[in-house]
This record gives C-alpha cells, sequence and structure tokens, in this order.
C-alpha cells in the first residue's frame, strides 16, 4: 500500500510640484517636500524564541532604552542581524530565502520472507515523488517623514517568514522474530524504515506605523504552543517563535 503524504504594494511617494508663472513666462518648479533627498538606514534583529517568552506584545513600539533592555533580557545573539539603507520613501526589501527540496510521496516497503532464519531481505520506503517550497525571511520597508522635517517616521513594513520547525516521522519499524538465549521468541527491528515529512512555521504581517528615531519596533510570533507541540513526536525541530526588533534613523 501506497504511502501519499501531502503537506502542505509598496507604497510610493511622489513629489508634487507647484507651477508659478512669472511675467517674463518662465516656469519655476518648487518641491512640496524634498525628503527624496535624505537618506533612510534600517537596523534589523531577529531572535529565536521559545514558546511564551516576551510574547506580551506581538506588535509594539519600544523606546530606545526599553529595546535596549530586551535586548540583553533575550540573552542571544541575533539569528539575523542586517542593515540596509535608502532613501526616504524607497521600497527597500532584504531577503535570506532558499529553496527546501523534500519528498510528498513514498513507494511502500517492501519485505520478503526468508526460507531461513539468517536473512532478512527488506527494503524500505523510498521517496518517489518531490517538491521545492521557499524558506527564509523576507522584509520590505518604506519609511518616509511626515510634513515636519523633524517630525516622527512613518514606517511601512511586510514581513513575510517561513521556516523548517523540525520533522516527524511516519514510518513504522520494521521487525522480524528472532530468539533470545532463553529460546523465547522476540521481536528484532530490522531497519526504522523512517518517513520522515518537515512541518513548516510561517508568518506574514503587513502593517504601517509611526515612530520616532530613536524607537523600536517589535514584532513577533509565539509559533506552537507547547501544549500542542506534543502532538507531533518531532524528530528534531527549533525554537518555535521569533522576534523582530527594526529601528530607523535618518540623515
Amino acid at each position: 500500500m501506497n504511502h501519499h503524504l501531502r503537506f502542505a504594494g509598496p507604497a510610493f511617494i511622489t513629489a508634487g510640484v507647484i507651477l508659478s508663472l512669472s511675467s517674463c513666462s518662465s516656469t519655476k518648479v518648487e518641491p512640496l517636500l524634498a525628503q527624496a533627498q535624505h537618506e533612510i538606514t534600517y537596523e534589523i534583529r531577529l531572535f529565536e524564541v521559545s514558546e511564551g517568552v516576551h510574547q506580551d506584545g506581538l506588535l509594539r513600539v519600544l523606546s530606545a532604552e526599553d529595546g535596549a533592555t530586551l535586548i540583553r533580557s533575550l540573552d542571544q545573539e541575533p539569528v539575523l542581524l542586517k542593515t540596509i539603507a535608502g532613501r526616504l520613501g524607497e521600497k527597500k526589501t532584504y531577503s535570506d530565502e532558499k529553496d527546501f527540496v523534500y519528498p510528498t510521496a513514498y513507494d511502500p516497503p517492501k519485505y520478503t520472507k526468508p526460507s531461513d532464519n539468517t536473512t532478512f531481505p527488506v527494503t524500505p520506503s523510498k521517496p518517489r515523488d518531490f517538491v521545492t517550497t521557499k524558506v527564509g525571511t523576507t522584509i520590505s520597508l518604506t519609511g518616509s517623514k511626515t510634513q515636519k522635517k523633524d517630525g516622527p517616521l512613518e514606517l511601512q513594513i511586510d514581513f513575510d517568514r517561513k521556516v523548517l520547525h523540525g520533522f516527524v516521522n511516519y514510518g513504522t519499524p520494521i521487525t522480524a522474530d528472532a530468539t533470545d538465549w532463553l529460546g523465547r521468541k522476540v521481536p528484532v527491528v530490522i531497519t526504522e524504515n523512517r518517513i520522515e515529512q518537515p512541518r513548516f512555521l510561517s508568518h506574514r504581517q503587513k502593517t504601517s506605523i509611526t515612530l520616532s528615531e530613536d524607537q523600536f519596533l517589535v514584532l513577533g510570533h509565539p509559533g506552537i504552543p507547547a501544549k500542542d507541540q506534543d502532538k507531533f513526536p518531532f524528530s528534531q525541530k527549533r525554537p518555535p517563535g521569533f522576534i523582530t526588533m527594526i529601528r530607523a534613523t535618518t540623515r
């Protein structure tokens, strides 16, 4: 019997112009907001955390002091630390996505009963069909100023993260009868016949927020609750939650 296992807008800011006609019929162009001449730098940190850690606010703004306190309390190096620069009003994107190939269907194991008790001809399940998915983090940021030059930043963010959480084994060991030193029949595992399927954690968030240049934007996801993780016999897994901290400065 075959095992068929299936798992499954940028913001644009256009500077307006005022056309004024003088007595000599010349045209004068005056920008309404000369923000395109200013640069903006984004500082991005991403931490992986266990379920329930620092999840009292999945989208919040922290002061510089509170942001530094949060970084110290996490007590770990970020899995992502990136600085990207651009101009005000320009959409900037960072992505570390890569292809992940995994099987979705397996041929069943083959077992031939031996004519004696010395050999065990067994072929475990073999992958047959494969698919490719993208895993990684993609962050798009567009920062702009309000009408006041020294006013707060209007930050638009498009966050997309999909990571491998671990593998679940759906296979069943293949055993054969053997005799122990007391002459009793005991089952012996010939092959574990592992059929491992990946499970992914995905999070997508698109939002717009106002913050000062000394503040941190914090967003995150608690991942899979511990009580639900126990439902899946992971052979390996990574921390299910994450916290992303973003700070922007202009000059």
